[in-house]
């Protein structure tokens, strides 16, 4: 079943054609690596068929390209919060390799940076890094649990990551 016949299932509103799967399809192949294209053109459907289930959407067009934007940019937040999780564990990473005394002690000062470093941190953004990474919490649980945002949290997190990040360099 194509994305269109599932968009189109109940029926409402002004019906979706071939087209606008390939226009959206375009959209997504000049903006992102092709191997997401895919994932994006299903979730801007989708996001359609739950609208059209509140009401007929008057200027389709119009509508799938503002859906087809808003997935992109949650996309794109999306991939720059992965390369700076991917950059603070490949650090961290390197802490975890003790293999000859030398290298244990030097894990041992980086271990002792990290520690410092995480007590230097503001005390919300502190517990903010310690709920997400070492009790696994997602964003939107943190976020429900101190009343803001997952944008918010998303901002603290970035904030840790890089204050790791800038003292784990500075040690090597």
């Amino acid at each position: 079943m194509g994305v269109n016949a599932i968009a189109n299932s109940d029926g409402e509103g002004a019906p979706l054609q071939p087209s606008h799967e390939a226009a959206v399809r375009r959209y997504f192949q000049r903006r992102v690596p092709v191997h997401d294209v895919d994932d994006l053109v299903q979730d801007v459907f989708l996001s359609i068929r739950q609208r059209r289930q509140g009401g007929e959407i008057e200027n389709v067009d119009a509508y799938l390209f503002t859906v087809a934007a808003h997935a992109l940019s949650r996309y794109r937040r999306k991939a720059a919060q992965l390369r700076d999780d991917d950059g603070a564990m490949a650090a961290l990473a390197q802490i975890e390799d003790p293999s000859t005394p030398e290298r244990a002690l030097m894990g041992r000062e980086e271990i002792a940076v990290v520690v410092r470093t995480l007590e230097r941190l503001p005390a919300r953004t502190r517990e903010i890094f310690m709920m997400h990474r070492f009790s696994a919490m997602t964003y939107a649980a943190i976020a429900r649990h101190h009343g803001i945002s997952p944008s918010a949290i998303e901002k603290h997190m970035t904030t840790a990551l890089r204050a790791l990040m800038a003292a784990t360099e500075r040690t090597r």
